[in-house]
């Protein structure tokens, strides 16, 4: 990416920046775009500033660096104003219920482009409640796992639908340039859908039903964003790792 100081113009290459420096305005210096130019960026194009809307979520991809914007459905952002009142929804029935539920998992699907165009994705909708064919992450024969959620018995084995996240979601809170957001990391791992394909990803919210934190059921649909379809071949090794942002 290309930013012409003097003109304000943006102009994309490759994901890299060029700039004159303060000290001296005729050196022009090249260097990697961060990821607020490139969301600067992209809302240019779309000809709408839409950084600071509120739930603004931003998926990026941990080694392209290339960031996706998806969709907060309508249940996602019913999910947050109920949280800000402590309105309680009908499928948590008491306050104890909602206040044990959180965002706490993503799955991913098959469902995000037209069958025979897997590099068109489709734009999700607001009123979307779920994956379109949504593909599980991994199949075991232990009825438990500390790492995946909402099992499918399939025979004497399970097929896991969701994996919770990779460590523990962050909080940035910068009100110099206001900037205000949580990251989470989402992994596939090279164990994982194998010999399948994916094109299509969700945040769920959960309640947790365990005394000792985490077991979560009743899952709810948070946000949902679509891609060009990744492969993921038996015999490979590919993995995937995403940072996702949620800004407000």
């Amino acid at each position: 990416m290309v930013i012409n100081m003097s003109t304000s113009n943006i102009i994309p290459t490759d994901g890299f920046l060029t700039e004159n420096t303060e000290e001296s305005p005729s050196e022009i210096v090249t260097r990697r775009a961060t990821l607020e130019e490139e969301l600067l960026f992209k809302d240019s194009q779309d000809d709408c500033h839409r950084r600071k809307v509120p739930f603004r979520g931003v998926l990026v991809n941990k080694e392209t660096g290339q960031p996706v914007d998806n969709l907060v459905v309508q249940a996602g952002r019913e999910f947050a104003l109920r949280k800000l009142f402590n309105l309680i929804p009908s499928i948590d029935t008491t306050l104890d219920n909602f206040n044990r539920r959180v965002i706490a998992c993503f799955g991913v699907g098959i469902g995000g482009t037209p069958l025979g165009d897997p590099n068109n994705p489709i734009p999700p909708t607001p009123a979307d409640t779920s994956l379109n064919t949504p593909v599980s992450l991994i199949t075991t024969t232990a009825a438990t796992s500390s790492i995946y959620l909402d099992r499918v018995t399939n025979g004497v084995e399970y097929n896991w639908m969701k994996k919770k996240f990779t460590g523990s979601p962050t909080i940035v809170l910068n009100s110099t340039t206001d900037e205000y957001y949580v990251k989470v990391t989402l992994s596939i791992l090279n164990t994982e859908v194998r010999g399948r394909n994916i094109n299509e990803l969700s945040l769920f919210t959960a309640r947790d039903t365990s005394t000792t934190a985490g077991v979560y059921t009743n899952f709810l649909m948070f946000n949902r964003l679509t891609f060009s379809t990744e492969f993921f071949p038996t015999e490979n090794t590919k993995a995937l790792e995403f940072d996702y942002y949620l800004y407000v």
